[in-house]
C-alpha cells in the first residue's frame, strides 16, 4: 500500500513533478495530479507516468508474491 495505492501513486507523481521531471503532468496543479491523471497520461504515452505505473505494478506484484495465501 505504501507504493501501490492510489494515494501513493499520486504522491510519488507529485514528488517527481516538484523535482522538475518532465512529464505531461507538469502543467497540472498538485491537487490535480491524481492516480487517474497518472494512468491517463501513461495511456497517452507519457514516459514518466508509465514509469510510475510500472513501479506501482512491481511493488504490487512483490506484495502479492509475499502474501501468506501464496505460501
Amino acid at each position: 500500500e505504501q507504493y501501490a495505492s492510489a494515494n501513493a501513486i499520486a504522491n510519488y507523481a507529485r514528488l517527481l513533478v516538484s523535482e522538475g521531471r518532465r512529464t505531461a503532468l507538469s502543467g497540472l496543479s498538485a491537487e490535480s495530479i491524481t492516480c487517474q491523471a497518472v494512468g491517463e497520461a501513461a495511456e497517452e504515452g507519457d514516459e514518466l507516468s508509465r514509469e510510475i505505473v510500472q513501479r506501482a505494478a512491481f511493488y504490487l506484484s512483490v506484495a502479492i508474491a509475499a502474501s501468506p495465501v501464496n505460501r
